[in-house]
Formats: C-alpha cells, structure tokens, sequence
C-alpha cells in the first residue's frame, strides 16, 4: 500500500522499481506496524528495470527446448522479402515464453513511469535494455522491438515519449546484418512507430545511398509496405541510386537539410533529428572536393548556405 502511495504521488516511481530499506529491505507482504513499535524512517531506493517494459522476458524455449506456451494477444504478422521470387511473404508466428503471475500489472505500472519520465531519462531506460540485449546470447534487438510492439500496442500514443526513445535504436537495428532475414519484424516496428519515424527514416535512406547488398532488401520491404509515402519515395529513390554526385542529388540533400530542421522543431527528439541533419551536411561537404563538374560543385556549395 505505502509502495503504491508513493507511485501515486510520482508516476515515475513504479512499485515494481521500489525498494524499501530501514535495516533490511522490508518485503511487499510485511506489515510495517508488526515490525517497528515507534515511527521509522524508511530509505526509498527506485532501481528502474528497463525489462519490465515487457510483459514476458523470458526467452522462447525452456531448457529443456521444448516450446512454451506463446505470449501474445493476436497472432502476429511477419513479412519477408522472398529474394528468389521477388515476392513479399508472411512468416508463422514469433513465440515467447508465457508470463509470470502478476506480470501484466508490473508492466503496465513501467510502461506508465516510463511516459512519465523527462524524454532524456526515457531514452536512457531503452538504451540500457538494448545494451542487455547485446549482452544477451538468448536475445536479439529486432525480437525485443517486436515484443515491445506487441506489449506496448494500446499501452501508448502517437506522441508517446517510449516510442520516441525507440527511434534511434530502430535506426541502428537498419543497419545491423540480418542473416536470418528477420527484418519483417522491424517492418511491424515501423509501422506501430508511425508518423514520427518517418524523418529518422526518410534521413537514413539518404545517407545510406547507395545501398550495400545487405540494405537493398531492406529497402525493397520498406518500399512495398510501408505506410508513409515520404518513406516509399526515398526508398524507390535509394533502390534506383548508383552512386553519381549530381545535380539532382544535391538537391535532394539541400531540400533534407531543411525538412530535417522543420521537423526537429516538432519531434520529441529535436537532437536526434538535428544530429542527421549535421551528418547531411558533413555528406555535402565531402562532395565539394569530389564533384565531377565545377556546376556541380558550385551546387554543393550553395546547398550548404541554406
């Protein structure tokens, strides 16, 4: 009771981070009146589990590799791109282990801390679950952004300050291999992401031109399923790019660097946002020296003064 009290009065102290300590931590079932005659001061300790965003934490097979029951409140939808047939196919259904008791109210009271924290703090929360995951050897980064979409969905808003820490590791996860190509998962990540992603990504399929081998299928899902059509021209664009420093293509990156900038005033992140338009701007300048033409040149440099 004291323990939710307390989370009453800041929301971004769930009772599952709180730790009550007189000369011992006292447990959630202990009643204080039985443990103390005379007023005490209790210590208040949070220790913020970044794993409690999740309702299920525990890896998809037991050890003994049977299957567990599956976690999920819908059957979930996976696409991949079939490189042999050029076509978009569905993958079966990502299990996970089923809950723990009382995991359903623990995850919910961590997701509402999370809102309720600054967005700084957020975001530090979702880098350390990340940093887990890659110590992790039962663990990947796309498999964990696809649970979070599932225990997230409903849970939060358009302008969820969670989400918005999303981001930046969404974008890494574009870049890492995908051996298994498991990148559909992320495809459902960037959808449930919406509208705010849509800069971060219409930025990263600029700067990742032209595309290595490892991103043109990436790339090619992007272009077919997502729902922005800002993302599925950059990505049509990124496919069809050889590599040339053209007129063209200035411009484009002229015309990115002032989006970007409109768009930082708006997002939650307003430094993400600004960080790719300065990594825009280092591109343009790399190319001063490197254009073919002095036309060309003369382009790089007047995109750079606006």
């Amino acid at each position: 009771e004291l323990k939710e009290a307390l989370w009453r009065r800041s929301k971004t102290w769930a009772p599952c981070w709180q730790r009550l300590i007189a000369e011992r931590e006292v447990t959630d079932t202990e009643i204080l009146g039985d443990l103390f005659e005379d007023a005490v001061t209790l210590q208040l300790v949070v220790t913020p589990d970044p794993w409690d965003l999740l309702i299920s934490r525990r890896a998809r097979a037991n050890p003994q590799g049977k299957e567990e029951e599956c976690c999920k409140t819908r059957p979930p939808i996976v696409y991949f791109f079939d490189a042999s047939s050029q076509e978009v196919r569905v993958r079966k259904p990502i299990l996970r282990a089923a809950p723990e008791p009382g995991a359903t109210a623990r995850q919910r009271a961590a997701v509402e801390a999370a809102e309720a924290m600054m967005a700084e703090q957020s975001l530090q929360l979702v880098q350390r679950l990340f940093e887990d995951v890659e110590a992790s050897s039962s663990w990947r980064a796309e498999d964990v952004l696809y649970f979070l979409r599932e225990d997230l969905d409903g849970a939060t808003t358009a302008t969820s300050t969670l989400k918005a820490a999303l981001h930046d590791q969404v974008i890494q996860t574009l870049d890492a291999p995908d051996p298994n190509g498991d990148f559909g998962k992320i495809v459902c990540v960037l959808k449930w992401l919406g509208a705010p992603l849509v800069p971060h990504l219409v930025a990263w399929l600029h700067l990742r031109r032209p595309l290595t081998p490892n991103l043109r299928r990436k790339v090619e899902l992007m272009r077919r399923l997502s729902d922005s059509a800002r993302v599925r021209l950059a990505a049509k664009s990124a496919l069809a790019d050889k590599g040339d420093i053209t007129l063209a293509r200035v411009e484009e990156l002229s015309k990115l660097r002032v989006a970007l900038l409109r768009d930082a005033t708006a997002a939650a992140f307003d430094r993400a946002l600004l960080k790719r338009r300065d990594q825009v701007t280092e591109k343009l300048q790399s190319w001063q020296s490197t254009a073919a033409t002095a036309v060309v040149s003369y382009a790089v440099k007047r995109a750079l003064k606006r």
